[in-house]
């Protein structure tokens, strides 16, 4: 049965060779989903003291630093676009994803912003649409519209107020990210690899820098021994994911992406003391049973 999960369907001549394939990609997506929840946990922790431009612009910084070889090996390349307006759009989504993201996990149980984000996957299918003008059939759009019963069920919205503004904001997030991953397919096309990874860090880092000073609060040896290891374990976070999707195929890896919430449990409880309430388990299951559901019918 397992096998049968790992290995879809396939030709012959790919038979022998993509089951280890697939289970290398899987393996890098479970180490991905570990690190970025380390690395959401340690966001969590700074921003008891730090304001989130001051922990993004040390972010941004960390991950330059960590990404030069790769920058430099590119040049010229990696400096160049042929879409330099979809490439500052991407700046500007970035932007809002680690903001909101950030913000939402300083202010939300682990496991509730997580959950949220994998609202990705509805927000992906829609921009999906919208943009690049990609089918979806009937059952695919029930499994959103299912998905975000589930996001009710979290952000438990009631007559005085709409919801949580940080529920609100870790869905900004996925929404920002989806649309983002949406216009890295089209850049793709045109733009080497490290022009992508030049226009997702260093501009962020550059734009946060003046309300990083501005709201800046000195660390101190263990602080900033915290702040470092929050790029280090973003770059490794982001390092992984690419080696999963690279080496196995996104229909089998994408669902390992959920494991997150194990992990994110398991923080929250361990670190900050935080108990998965019904609602949270209720909700997680609906969006991520429907968005396994519709990233198996596909198109459909």
């Amino acid at each position: 049965m397992l096998r049968n999960f790992i290995i879809p369907h396939q030709d012959t001549k790919s038979k022998s060779k993509r089951p280890v394939e697939n289970l290398k990609g899987i393996i890098w997506i479970v180490q991905a989903a570990f690190w970025l929840s380390v690395m959401y946990a340690l966001v969590k922790i700074a921003g008891d003291k730090f304001s989130v431009f001051q922990i993004l612009f040390i972010r941004q910084i960390v991950m330059v630093a960590v990404s030069s070889p790769k920058i430099i090996r590119g040049l010229p390349e990696s400096l160049q676009t042929r879409r330099p307006g979809l490439q500052a759009l991407r700046v500007i989504l970035a932007l809002i994803t680690l903001t909101a993201s950030f913000l939402a996990y300083m202010k939300l149980p682990l496991p509730d912003a997580t959950t949220l984000q994998f609202t990705k996957a509805f927000f992906t299918t829609i921009f999906g649409v919208i943009i690049l003008g990609e089918a979806a059939g009937f059952r695919r759009w029930t499994a959103i519209s299912i998905g975000f019963l589930g996001v009710l069920l979290i952000v438990k919205p009631d007559e005085d107020t709409l919801t949580n503004p940080y529920d609100l904001l870790a869905i900004a997030s996925a929404a920002s990210v989806s649309l983002g991953l949406i216009l890295v397919r089209i850049v793709s096309k045109t733009d080497h690899p490290a022009t992508t990874l030049v226009f997702q860090s260093a501009p962020v880092g550059l734009i946060v820098a003046i309300p990083a000073l501005l709201t800046w609060q000195p660390p101190t040896l263990r602080e900033w021994a915290l702040l470092i290891s929050i790029g280090i374990v973003s770059w490794a976070a982001q390092t992984c994911n690419i080696k999963g999707f690279h080496l196995g195929e996104a229909s089998v890896v994408a669902p390992f992406d959920y494991t997150r919430l194990i992990y994110a449990a398991a923080f929250g409880y361990l670190i900050f003391g935080e108990i998965i309430g019904i609602s949270t388990l209720l909700g997680a299951a609906l969006i991520c049973g429907a968005s396994l559901y519709a990233l198996k019918l596909g198109k459909k």
